[in-house]
């Protein structure tokens, strides 16, 4: 494929995204940028999802190929030194979003005059990082309106050498839930402890208990996690609590185990009830599904590439409601390494000094080309 497309671009691309990070639905500034670039390579835009934006390159056969970018940031405050920094007080791309807009812009400059075997849909989606962009555009009727016969994917992994591909077969991200859980005891003076009921003493005996969960509920072979990542409550040093409250995440790659552990989060709260003479509100929201890769797609494509390097790799815990998509369709979501520890760029997804160097998007753009063409060739 004779390539149109320059790192120039790619960086431009980038570091023009990054300086305007938006959360959720509110993407209007990404949005209008990205709609400039593809308008001016000829194409014609859509808004789906509310502030998504979709292409739809029609090819000999009506059948469709979706590559999909996610596009909204993170509330986090950037404490990088780079020179392009986010604009926006308070929101960062510190999940490498703008990375993925980068990758998709630059495989839709790669083919915008190529005619291709099959239609492409090339799809910008909100709100990946909740409340779950992927399922409203479903819910819109995309399957619907477009024969789609397979969905691809990628993010930035820094636990990955840069530019390298990492996938796996099957399941690859788990499946998630969000936990609140709220404590209502008697307060008291904290020298007459005993004439209330410690709300804050309850929560330590949950929250150890929680953790026992995974350890002792779960056959060792599965995968899972409970984490209870914030607790707030209490009035003063010298008063027992009256409420207390938790925050946390449950993830597992199996539908029974998910269940289980919800299961268990129930009856060890209505134990700590009996126990600590308190009360004991539990609310579990299911967030996103598991990404499963289609085994045989996987294989195909893995199989097939010859411009980039694929490395399997174990699952992650992470949450992607790429996993909709999924569920949909054939589907092959990976990993495109950013780890460069010669300059640095070694921080974790979410941190405020996630960096990446930029001559990996290109890796990212030639990935999705040959996913285009090994697809081309059955």
């Amino acid at each position: 494929m004779s390539s149109l497309l320059t790192q120039e671009d790619l960086t431009f691309y980038r570091r023009s995204l990054h300086q305007i990070p938006e959360l959720g639905f509110d993407v209007l500034k990404t949005r209008v940028f990205l709609i400039s670039q593809l308008h001016s390579m000829g194409y014609i835009t859509q808004t789906v999802g509310k502030t998504g934006v979709l292409v739809h390159k029609l090819g000999l056969d009506s059948r469709c190929l979706l590559f999909r970018s996610d596009m909204d940031a993170l509330p986090i405050e950037e404490a990088t030194t780079c020179d392009f920094q986010s604009q926006h007080p308070g929101i960062m791309h510190a999940c490498g979003h703008d990375g993925h807009m980068a990758i998709l812009l630059g495989f839709a400059k790669e083919i915008a005059h190529l005619q291709t075997k099959y239609s492409i849909l090339m799809l910008f989606q909100p709100a990946e990082e909740g409340p779950g962009g992927a399922k409203l555009i479903i819910e819109e009727g995309l399957f619907q309106r477009y024969e789609i016969v397979h969905a691809f994917g990628l993010h930035l992994y820094p636990e990955l050498a840069g530019g390298i591909i990492g996938y796996h077969e099957g399941g690859f991200f788990a499946q998630s839930g969000e936990v609140d859980i709220e404590i209502l005891g008697i307060s008291s003076h904290g020298a007459k402890p005993h004439l209330g009921a410690d709300a804050l003493l309850a929560s330590s005996h949950l929250v150890s208990l929680l953790q026992s969960i995974v350890s002792r509920s779960i056959d060792p072979f599965e995968q899972a996690v409970v984490t209870i990542g914030k607790i707030s409550g209490g009035d003063a040093r010298n008063i027992i609590a009256s409420t207390i409250r938790l925050e946390g995440t449950i993830r597992a790659f199996d539908e029974e185990v998910y269940d289980t552990i919800k299961k268990r989060i129930r009856e060890i709260a209505k134990g700590i009830e009996w126990s600590d003479h308190v009360i004991v509100h539990v609310e579990i929201r299911d967030f996103y599904p598991v990404v499963k890769n289609d085994v045989a797609l996987t294989k195909e494509i893995v199989s097939s590439l010859s411009h980039v390097q694929a490395k399997e790799i174990t699952p992650v815990m992470f949450a992607e409601d790429f996993a909709y998509f999924s569920k949909q369709v054939p589907s092959l979501f990976v990993m495109l390494g950013s780890r460069n520890d010669d300059l640095g760029y070694i921080h974790p997804l979410h941190s405020n000094q996630f960096q990446f160097d930029e001559s990996i998007l290109l890796s990212g753009v030639r990935y999705f080309e040959e996913v285009l063409d090994i697809c081309s060739s059955k």
